[in-house]
């Protein structure tokens, strides 16, 4: 039989997933959140769910929410509405919201606060739920990745960055862009979407295009992304985000 805080939960999620979210329970620093909600890059959530009357259910609740601090961008206690007066309490002067469920919908009682999580962290948890472009940072529920190679294990959209550790500025970026352990040997492996992909291989076929073409002088084959048309580029992007529909 599927208890109380269940039923309240997936009624919750349910609603977030309706609204466009990737929901899903997750681990963050051992700290166990009911729901990490996913829209893109900048609206992560995390709400903890109680359903109980229990005063120390609650605090437990808040306390968990509190741990999600560093790691979203809202915070949030889902509680019934028969507990929004015991839960108001807790959680006055924190930046944390309260939210509960009726009449088939998500009803906010106190907005949480806009937060600014730590880079690592948010990247750590967007690569454990939706993943995310390494390029342009869209989370690939919205823009798809490139999709697999049949001839091997790792992606079209993957790029191999090599020797990484002897540059000290590019190491320290990928480090934060990709939240993989530490391995023994200097490179690592990146994801893109769709749309950069196809701008990538359209820049490259440009310049060889130049590099080989006769007809261009040896000052036109210097190449610079910069020069690249606006409307071209438009173009691009617009094929590369149909793809989803």
């Amino acid at each position: 039989m599927t208890s109380l805080h269940d039923t309240f939960l997936n009624k919750i999620k349910k609603s977030l997933q309706k609204d466009g979210f990737v929901c899903k329970h997750m681990l963050l620093d051992k700290n166990s959140i009911d729901i990490i909600a996913v829209k893109n890059e900048s609206t992560v959530w995390a709400i903890e769910v109680e359903s109980g009357l229990s005063l120390k259910g609650l605090r437990e609740g808040v306390g968990q929410a509190q741990q999600a601090i560093g790691w979203v961008h809202h915070s949030y206690i889902a509680i019934p509405l028969s507990h929004q007066e015991r839960a108001m309490k807790l959680i006055r002067g924190t930046s944390i919201g309260l939210m509960s469920y009726q009449n088939n919908k998500i009803i906010k009682i106190k907005e949480a606060e806009t937060l600014t999580p730590e880079r690592e962290k948010l990247n750590d948890l967007l690569s454990r739920t939706v993943g995310f472009c390494w390029i342009c940072g869209k989370t690939f529920n919205n823009i798809p990745p490139t999709r697999k190679n049949k001839w091997g294990p790792e992606t079209l959209g993957s790029i191999l960055i090599d020797g990484a550790y002897e540059n000290k500025l590019l190491y320290e970026k990928l480090r934060q862009f990709t939240p993989q352990k530490e391995r023994s040997y200097p490179s690592r492996w990146v994801r893109i979407c769709t749309v950069c992909s196809s701008i990538l291989g359209s820049a490259i076929s440009e310049f060889f295009g130049r590099v080989y073409n006769p007809k261009f002088k040896e000052t036109h084959k210097k190449f610079d992304f910069s020069e690249y048309e606006i409307k071209r580029l438009k173009k691009i992007i617009k094929r590369g985000s149909n793809e989803k529909r």
